[in-house]
């Protein structure tokens, strides 16, 4: 295998065409020069209209080696996902594609290492050190789950529980280990040894109910065989700002920049890399104008709310010194 290529995997459904799009095009426009990317979108429903376009898009990126469609038709079906889905309630928004990445080690026999990514980031730098990274004695290297994640709460068997607590009483592994499964870099010559993909099927299709799907099951297969690597190459959005180095940036949870805006820098970095894509069309651009407008005019409105406020208190004050100085002149 060529040590300048580095192999990537992502899993999307035809509704995502637009957005890895723009993943890849970030990668595109960040690969370190001598550096050459294979990418292999796992997918069952992405038609060949969409595949010939992103195809046609990357045609001409001397960095990208090659765009592969692998069908996952012909390793499972989405069907059978979604049994495993429906166990819980509380993430009707993540499509049973996620659950693909328990495949990876049995689809590319041919790799000894690939970078797991989901469709909803950007890369903001090259991946050549992440994907040098030494696992060899391990099975996957991913960024730690955040305190902010750790310290929340969740109802879990109708009962109200810090996520710490789930994982160490649930799960039977140290909180401190568990890891965010939105990139990794995986082992594939290890997993395979180790046989650990047997291990991950027999979870999914167990009894157990998994507050955090696959990223419990990846987490429980995984406990003291990963390597835990810096937050840049896992960056929460609602945590980026621009004096933290930033290598991937993740849209993690319900809002992302195409249904919500939250702040200017993740939106736009996200958007300056779709407008290059050939799915950005007259109906995109007017979506973006329009969360853009929604976003100034709820900043103008929290603005003159801000401003009505102070102007309140101003009166407040006002009226209380008056008051102190009529009864001060009255007893007097």
């Amino acid at each position: 295998m060529n040590n300048k290529e580095i192999n990537i995997a992502l899993a999307i459904n035809d509704q995502y065409v637009g957005q890895v799009s723009a993943l890849i095009m970030s990668i595109h426009k960040n690969v370190k020069e001598g550096r050459f990317i294979r990418i292999n979108i796992l997918h069952s429903t992405v038609t060949e209209q969409h595949q010939d376009i992103m195809k046609n898009m990357v045609k001409d990126f001397d960095n990208i080696s090659e765009l592969n469609f692998i069908d996952m038709k012909q390793f499972t079906s989405n069907e059978y996902l979604d049994k495993y889905m429906y166990k819980s309630k509380d993430y009707n928004y993540i499509s049973p594609e996620t659950l693909y990445r328990l495949f990876i080690p049995d689809i590319f026999p041919q790799y000894d290492k690939i970078l797991y990514l989901d469709s909803d980031m950007i890369v903001c730098d090259n991946l050549t050190d992440l994907y040098e990274t030494d696992i060899t004695k391990v099975y996957v290297a991913a960024i730690k789950a955040s305190n902010k994640f750790l310290e929340g709460e969740i109802i879990f068997n109708n009962k109200k529980l810090y996520i710490k607590d789930y994982i160490k009483n649930n799960l039977h592994i140290d909180p401190a280990t568990y890891f965010n499964a939105g990139v990794l870099l995986l082992n594939l010559n290890k997993l395979r040894q180790d046989n650990i993909q047997e291990k991950m099927f027999q979870l999914v299709t167990g009894e157990t109910i998994f507050r955090f799907l696959d990223q419990d099951i990846l987490n429980i297969s995984f406990y003291k065989n990963s390597k835990l690597i810096d937050n840049q190459y896992n960056f929460k959005c609602q945590d980026y700002t621009t004096t933290h180095k930033v290598t991937i940036l993740h849209f993690a949870g319900k809002n992302k920049p195409w249904n919500y805006f939250k702040q200017d820098e993740f939106f736009e970095k996200y958007w300056d890399y779709f407008k290059l894509t050939p799915f950005y069309n007259k109906k995109e651009e007017q979506l973006y104008l329009k969360l853009t407008n929604w976003y100034k005019n709820k900043k103008f409105i929290k603005t003159r709310e801000e401003k009505n406020h102070y102007k309140i208190r101003i009166l407040f004050l006002h009226f209380t010194i008056n008051k102190k100085y009529l009864n001060f002149f009255k007893k007097h």
